[in-house]
């Protein structure tokens, strides 16, 4: 996943499995490049403003 999200107002986006943004799985910080790990699919995403790791 490549965030290139350029807002000062967020820090990153989360990935989800479930829809409505339940069982997050991996998070993306702002302007960096993330891989998820596993075979599942993700089914919803947002953008967040706490810490993404």
């Amino acid at each position: 996943m490549w965030n290139r999200g350029q807002s000062s107002r967020f820090t990153g986006v989360a990935y989800y499995k479930k829809t409505s943004y339940r069982d997050q799985v991996g998070c993306t910080r702002q302007g960096k490049r993330g891989y998820l790990q596993g075979t599942y699919k993700v089914a919803s995403h947002r953008w967040i403003t706490s810490s993404c790791g």
